[in-house]
């Protein structure tokens, strides 16, 4: 067996406080992540007394989701009470396709429709190089590829209020 995975994020975020006056303070803020995750395992590949394996397994994937978020908010000081106000949005786009575990598995190379127990006849170099797609076999025979993962957003309410009690304690 052999196993490779590789996982990197590369992050960008800023923020930005004004204190508008001696009762506002207005915060906002942004925060974007790309990250990049690539995985290989293999198992049974190259076992057996001649150097190949009758039912070779491997998986092999590499995606690349995208996060982004993105709030404003207001702190108000007022004589005996603290008030947050704000707003937060979050986006994920997956930049995948999704499995349906319903559907039969299947590949395509050069045209051809493969089930997964006929994987040995693809050369290994073919995924390497991103000729193989995954998808389904159709009862007819035919191939279709899986659906695009759809881009989830969102929009937060920001709500907090605080009372100061004593110069060390406060209600949230």
């Amino acid at each position: 067996s052999y196993s490779n995975d590789r996982f990197t994020t590369t992050q960008l975020e800023g923020s930005l406080t004004w204190q508008i006056n001696k009762s506002h303070q207005v915060k906002t803020g942004f925060l974007t992540k790309k990250h990049d995750l690539f995985n290989f395992y293999g198992s049974g590949i190259g076992g057996g007394y001649y150097g190949t394996s009758a039912d070779p397994s491997f998986i092999l994937w590499e995606k690349k989701p995208e996060e982004m978020s993105f709030f404003i908010q207001d702190k108000m000081e007022l004589k005996d009470l603290v008030i947050n106000l704000g707003l937060r949005y979050d986006e994920l786009d997956p930049k995948s396709v999704f499995a349906d575990p319903t559907q039969n598995l299947g590949y395509e190379y050069n045209g051809e429709v493969y089930e997964t127990s006929d994987l040995n006849s693809i050369p290994f170099e073919a995924f390497d190089n991103g000729d193989v797609n995954w998808g389904y076999i159709n009862e007819d025979g035919s191939f279709s590829h899986p659906e695009q993962a759809s881009v989830k957003s969102f929009w937060s309410p920001r709500i907090g209020i605080g009372y100061p009690v004593t110069d060390n304690t406060a209600f949230h």
